[in-house]
């Protein structure tokens, strides 16, 4: 098995057994991959209020996906991490 292959597993695993795994709308247009690009947004610039108003809770979140290079993605990175929530930097 891959390392790309063992990896996925291990995702897969970690949000069945802590929670859901969140990606978008914070990622980069330029590597949206199937996402729509009409929901996409552009910035983290008012931080973890923006990250609430659309996820809601994140009580039940595990994984959130989002583009470091987004203005004001290094703090919510930061307080992602502080909650436990493991933070995937989209590619």
């Amino acid at each position: 098995m891959c390392m790309c292959s063992m990896h996925m597993l291990w995702v897969q695993l970690y949000v069945v057994f802590k929670g859901v795994h969140l990606e978008g709308p914070f990622i980069s247009r330029e590597k949206k991959g199937a996402h729509d690009e009409s929901l996409i947004l552009p910035s983290l610039a008012s931080g973890m209020e923006e990250v609430r108003r659309v996820y809601g809770s994140l009580d039940n979140a595990a994984i959130v996906t989002l583009a470091p290079e987004l203005p004001g993605a290094v703090d919510v990175i930061r307080h992602l991490t502080s909650l436990g929530i493991i933070v995937s930097l989209g590619d």
